[in-house]
């Protein structure tokens, strides 16, 4: 706790997705209200397989290494989603890394925690009890998630024994195992093959829908007339797919903001017992054409609040202006229905209090189908009597123009959105735009990309760096780094760069640093990071348009900063140059030409191959003798450096020119260091390109295998057999081998380390 303000840490699986943000949103809403501190930790899904454009998405996850026991006062994780490619055991584990602070778990059941998860039971019941007792459907198949995720697994027993209860057998060919997500589309198409004869397909989330959809429309089927499909989580998706989506509410904002109440509860040192939401069934057009009845026969204080939970499902639970102009509304339409007498001041203040509820935004949160039989079936109630109240003109009157208030207030409202698209359009170009505005490596520099983040609404942010970049490869344990060094701050806008004896940060302070000050905040943390190399984090102020476009920020600042500490090191190399020259110039040294031998590996170098590997071509076009081109690349020499040392790397080049000179030597070839990490070599071999990658491939295994070093030692190697009487320049051959090489480089091991 900073300044009478406790911190509240919150664990999730995305930054915008449309989960993850309902979770966000629910949680912020509470921290304003309650005047804390709250810093969400946009990771990624654990034990992942990563490939492409999310090959390095792993280090969102080094977020969750930043939140200890003292520089927070409670968690909040979202551990099914984040363990959504994990096993049990591994979300199990996850968990227990954080049991010295007081925990909530969202949707996620674990023995010994405060857990909030949805009652799954009840609205699966309703669904299912609908589609039999409506249409006699007796074959159902489930689209499920994976095992590890207890929500997933209480669905899956829920539907089995709410079948069993009707009689109806479900077996494992009726249920296939999906991801959650969108991208499951092969496991849809499986389902649907296993199940040719299916009747109803139960979702267990509206995402997997989506695959689910698109399968059955490339087969001519369609949701609702071939095949009945239910959802689970009653999300703006569900109202947006064609057909509309049935499925069971479920409000994640509202389990977010228990679940804040409860983290709150424990920190107070209040007993804090799990508890379960209810769900019910939202019924729309992949049930078949269905009319949601709203039942207006009772209009006690309840029904009133049961509809308007019904109707505006988002802001289930809240109370605010919305519900207030809501329950006007309702009165008015009560008396309006219960009037035996004309009045003409009924019909004016329904018309005033219906304006004044569309302008607290409650349609933004509607499902607007339930809202239109809302709409009608009070207008078939209020028309029933206008016979005694002689009324019929004012009744019809008044709802056209109720009606065309609605559309002129949706007609607005798109018009915002666009407007506010483009605002967002034009507020991205400037950040991608000024994000770079730098053109040296020095420490102010570090504060101009925070120049850009207003635009973005982000108008305080804390830029910790570590204190030199680390290699950090997927599936390896980051170590909690005991500091961080705050490199430059946004502070109400305004940029400040910190000065170097300022800058060292305890992990302890991260979010209560003294430029924070006394203000509640609620923030984000995001990961600064290029392909392996990790360089720090930014804690910024957290918008909607920071949860839309969270990743491509943490691109743009990557990008910056990755430029920016080049630029440095570009820098220093020139310091050192001019600072070597001059002493070159001192002590007069002039070279006037290059050695053909590389002084640390004994081999020749770049000049003293080429000369050699050219008279090995020339030779070969006389006497036909097969020659083969190789272009060998040491695996992960930077690692080897940054984590054993540059002795070591030395060691490692020194072995492989060795190698490589055995067979070189035995083949009477000439073998080269063109650089760096680079060799070359030039035989005169019959055997087989892949079979002599082997053999080279073999001796650094006999050597690992053996030696007391911490790391292996490999190379990739590419090889150009050039065909007999070509003729081929070196430049070309090396090119071919080069081309080789790349694509044995796609395959080869990150793993440096033996342990």
């Amino acid at each position: 706790m900073k300044d009478g303000k406790y911190v509240i840490a919150y664990l999730v699986h995305e930054l915008g997705d449309y989960y993850s943000r309902e979770l966000e949103i629910g949680a912020m809403q509470r921290a304003e209200e309650e005047n804390i501190n709250l810093v969400f930790f946009p990771g990624k899904y654990i034990d992942r397989l990563l490939t492409g454009d999310l090959k390095y998405d792993y280090q969102y996850n080094t977020l969750f290494e930043l939140v200890i026991e003292d520089n927070v006062d409670a968690i909040i994780i979202a551990a099914n989603c984040i363990g959504n490619y994990a096993t049990r055991d591994r979300i199990s584990e996850f968990i227990a890394k954080y049991s010295e602070i007081p925990c909530v778990l969202v949707a996620t059941k674990e023995p010994g925690k405060s857990c909030i998860c949805y009652e799954n039971y009840k609205g699966i019941e309703a669904g299912v009890d609908f589609l039999i007792d409506t249409y006699g459907c007796k074959r159902f198949a489930m689209f499920g998630g994976p095992e590890s995720n207890t929500d997933c697994v209480e669905r899956k027993e829920a539907l089995i024994d709410i079948l069993a209860r009707r009689g109806i057998t479900f077996t494992e060919k009726n249920f296939v195992e999906g991801h959650l997500s969108r991208q499951n589309t092969a496991e849809a198409a499986r389902l649907l093959d296993l199940n040719p004869d299916v009747e109803a397909v139960f979702c267990v989330n509206d995402e997997c829908a989506v695959p689910l959809y698109k399968v059955m429309n490339e087969r001519g089927l369609v949701p609702g007339r071939d095949i009945y499909v239910l959802g689970f989580d009653n999300s703006r998706l569900a109202g947006q797919m064609r057909p509309t989506l049935s499925s069971i509410w479920a409000d994640p904002m509202e389990l977010s903001r228990q679940a804040f109440d409860m983290a709150l509860n424990l920190i107070r040192g209040r007993k804090t017992p799990s508890r379960f939401l209810d769900t019910m069934l939202v019924k729309r057009d992949s049930f078949g054409h269905v009319t949601e009845h709203m039942d207006l026969t009772e209009w006690d204080t309840g029904h009133v609040k049961a509809l308007y939970n019904k109707v505006f499902y988002r802001l289930q639970g809240a109370r605010g202006v919305e519900y207030k102009a809501y329950q006007q509304v309702m009165r008015d339409c009560i008396d309006l229905i219960s009037s035996e007498e004309f009045d003409p001041e009924l019909h004016v203040r329904l018309k005033e209090h219906f304006r004044d509820a569309l302008n607290t935004g409650i349609t933004d949160y509607a499902d607007m189908e339930l809202l239109q039989e809302l709409m009608d079936e009070v207008y078939e109630l209020i028309s029933a009597g206008e016979e005694k109240r002689k009324d019929r003109t004012e009744v019809r009157e008044g709802y056209r123009e109720i009606v065309k208030m609605l559309i002129a207030y949706q007609q607005e409202t798109l018009r915002k959105i666009n407007d506010a698209n483009q605002s967002i359009d034009l507020s991205l170009k400037l950040v991608a735009q000024n994000m770079m505005q730098f053109e040296h490596g020095y420490e102010q520099d570090y504060a101009v990309p925070l120049a850009s983040l207003p635009y973005l609404g982000i108008n305080n942010a804390y830029l910790y760096m570590l204190e030199n970049p680390i290699v950090h490869l997927d599936g390896e344990q980051m170590d909690t780094p005991e500091y961080l060094y705050l490199k430059a701050i946004l502070k109400d806008g305004e940029i400040s760069s910190i000065k170097a004896p300022h800058q060292k940060t305890s992990i302890y302070d991260l979010y209560a640093n003294e430029y924070i000050g006394d203000e509640r905040y609620s923030a984000t943390m995001l990961p600064i990071y290029s392909n392996d190399e990790l360089y720090g984090y930014i804690l910024c102020d957290v918008n909607d348009l920071v949860l839309d476009n969270g990743e491509m920020l943490v691109n743009q600042l990557s990008a910056a900063y990755r430029m920016l500490y080049m630029l440095s090191k570009a820098q220093d190399i020139m310091d050192q140059l001019e600072q070597s020259n001059e002493t070159l110039k001192r002590h007069n040294i002039m070279l006037d030409g290059l050695s053909k031998i590389d002084q640390m590996t004994g081999i020749y170098n770049r000049r003293g191959f080429s000369e050699a590997a050219e008279a090995c071509i020339e030779e070969g076009a006389v006497t036909g003798i097969p020659l083969m081109a190789m272009y060998v690349d040491m695996d992960n020499l930077k690692i080897v450096n940054d984590r054993y040392g540059h002795d070591e790397g030395d060691f490692a080049l020194k072995l492989i020119a060795e190698t490589l000179h055995e067979f070189a030597e035995r083949d009477n070839g000439v073998i080269g260091r063109l650089g760096g990490d680079e060799f070359a070599c030039m035989v005169w071999s019959d055997v087989d390109p892949e079979a002599y990658k082997q053999a080279i491939r073999d001796k650094f295994d006999a050597f690992n295998v053996t030696s007391d070093k911490p790391y292996y030692v490999t190379a990739s190697v590419g090889i150009y057999k050039v065909p007999e009487g070509e003729n081929i320049t070196l430049e070309e051959a090396l090119a071919f081998a080069d081309e080789d090489l790349y694509r044995e480089k796609q395959n080869r091991s990150r793993k440096t380390a033996k342990d």
